[in-house]
């Protein structure tokens, strides 16, 4: 029977967002999704228990609960935190004389922080979504964060002059293009045979997307 998450379990999983004010936490966060997740791919989500995350991880049993209400939230927050890492490691520099467009921007972004890792981490995840439906609510509940995450770093960007409803409605139709590869809708990979034609394929996917966007779904030139 598929377990739907209690509201407040997602409210608090939505607000631990990546980029937060204690880097301390941050990292202890990291480090029990991380080996959340790395038990999950190795076992399945019914061979392991929170105490072997927290053994793996070296925290306690309560820090877990500090951070995660179940092995769902701590292994879909990983996707969380991969999306944040891709953010404070582009150049922010840059953002202070960028002179494109959202769309422009959020494209850059998006295929900087592709590389074999974000690759055969969204594959895996793809199979745990398959595998253990109960998974999903979390994997949705990251678009929370992430996308109020984007958002702030292309009103950095564009500034006064972009239009709210615009970029709204462009952040969270990418969040519905990851969604589509996660849940299986298209699978990018699916003549792909090494991690370089994998990584090639995701990219290619999202030119393919950001055509779309900008040519409002109508033909593409």
């Amino acid at each position: 029977m598929q377990q739907t998450p209690a509201r407040g379990d997602l409210t608090r999983f939505a607000t631990e967002a990546v980029g937060g004010r204690d880097e301390k936490r941050r990292a202890t966060s990291r480090g029990l999704a991380d080996a959340a997740f790395r038990l999950a791919t190795e076992k399945g989500f019914d061979g392991f228990v929170v105490e072997d995350v927290t053994a793996s991880a070296g925290y306690s049993r309560r820090t877990f609960a500090n951070h995660y209400s179940c092995k769902e939230d701590a292994v879909a927050s990983v996707l969380l935190n991969k999306a944040g890492a891709a953010v404070d490691a582009s150049d922010l520099s840059m953002l202070a004389s960028f002179e494109g467009t959202d769309i422009d921007l959020l494209e850059l972004l998006l295929l900087s922080a592709v590389d074999t890792q974000l690759v055969d981490y969204m594959i895996s995840l793809r199979h745990l979504l398959r595998t253990h439906e109960p998974l999903l609510p979390y994997v949705l509940a990251v678009g929370v964060p992430m996308t109020e995450r984007v958002g702030d770093v292309i009103a950095l960007a564009v500034g006064p002059s972009r239009d709210a409803l615009t970029t709204s409605l462009l952040i969270h139709s990418t969040w519905g293009a990851v969604i589509a590869v996660l849940r299986g809708v298209y699978d990018p990979w699916v003549d792909t045979t090494t991690d370089d034609e994998r990584v090639d394929a995701l990219r290619a996917y999202w030119v393919t997307t950001f055509d779309r966007f900008r040519t409002g779904f109508g033909p593409v030139a």
